[in-house]
């Protein structure tokens, strides 16, 4: 079968570095407003936290927007398994035995390996609708049972 490749969402992790900068303007006008008052316990708290922030903004450029903007694959389907680019695992079509979509606080597919243990694969950075990566996932899965490679 032929692989497919889907891309990194652009949108979503552009979304989450704005909301997050927010966060960082509102947090740099209280340590000025704290600098101001010398109150330096307060404005030291605030420089750990703005200190975290900025590398929580750095993990997102880095693990999501840099490959979105390269147009790199986060999710390959190919004829031995779903290679998850964004966690760096390769999930066995022969290990699986059920495929959901969980969407709850976060749109995740789970999968059921044939040891009853669980992988789960975040879809959240992954370009397209979650109901659509599911179906083509699930497809793929299918077809390839359908070949032979493995048994639902």
């Amino acid at each position: 079968m032929k692989k497919i490749e889907i891309p990194y969402d652009k949108i979503s992790p552009l979304i989450i570095v704005m909301l997050v900068l927010a966060m960082l303007s509102f947090s740099i006008t209280s340590l000025i407003k704290f600098v101001h008052l010398n109150q330096t316990e307060n404005w030291v708290l605030i420089l750990v936290f703005d200190g975290v922030i900025l590398a929580l903004i750095a993990f997102i450029v880095f693990k999501y927007i840099i490959p979105a903007f390269k147009n790199r694959t986060a999710l390959e389907l190919n004829e031995t398994g779903i290679v998850d680019r964004v966690k760096n695992a390769i999930i066995y079509w022969e290990d699986i035995k059920r495929i959901t979509l969980a969407n709850n606080k976060t749109s995740r597919l789970e999968i059921l390996l044939k040891d009853d243990s669980v992988v789960i694969i975040p879809i959240g950075p992954v370009k397209g609708s979650n109901s659509l990566i599911y179906k083509t996932i699930l497809n793929y899965f299918n077809a390839i049972n359908n070949l032979g490679h493995g048994i639902l």
